[in-house]
């Protein structure tokens, strides 16, 4: 059965005991801190570690994107849904018939003002964070590798790359010390 309760404070003692917190209060005083309240510092706020992210934290952080095979099938549709992605910035786009356009022109979506160029080295002249392969297996391998070269983590939406351009690609990423996932289009 439930434990008797007088107070919603009575639970949390049951998890948080008195004396983990009087420890941490005492190094944290010992420190020059004192005690405006449970962890409190000089300014009366909880040291930051403590403190809950605010949102505008987090929604300062953007992921620039660059997407290859932005007007493919796949790709078209990734670029579409990335203006309501919160978080992510599509800053290039990689497409050798439509390069020196705008991808919204391309794409009919205003939103969507990032530079197409014809080769991912071109696109990626501008740093990023995260690169997306949605190609050709022909050029796939290439734009993966040129991608980590230059720093970005890749996502790899193409499918027909060999085994042995996955162990390439692994050295490549576990050089750079970038991450790659894999994840074929077979739509």
């Amino acid at each position: 059965s439930p434990l008797p309760m007088e107070s919603p404070g009575q639970m949390e003692s049951l998890y948080k005991p008195a004396r983990v917190e009087s420890r941490w209060q005492e190094a944290w005083e010992a420190e020059g801190h004192y005690a405006a309240g449970a962890g409190a510092t000089r300014t009366g706020q909880p040291p930051a570690w403590r403190r809950p992210v605010q949102l505008t934290e987090a929604a300062s952080m953007v992921i620039k994107v660059c997407l290859a095979g932005a007007t493919g099938w796949a790709g078209s549709e990734l670029a579409r849904s990335m203006p309501r992605a919160a978080g992510l910035a599509l800053v290039a786009a990689v497409s050798r018939r439509h390069a020196g356009r705008a991808l919204g022109e391309v794409l009919g979506e205003p939103q969507l003002t990032c530079p197409v160029y014809a080769s991912a080295t071109e696109a990626l002249a501008a740093p990023c964070d995260v690169f997306v392969e949605y190609t050709k297996p022909d050029s796939a391998r290439t734009n993966i590798l040129t991608a980590l070269e230059r720093g970005a983590h890749v996502v790899v939406g193409t499918s027909g790359l060999t085994d042995g351009d996955f162990a390439e690609i692994d050295v490549v990423a576990r050089k750079q010390q970038r991450g790659v996932l894999a994840c074929g289009n077979f739509a």
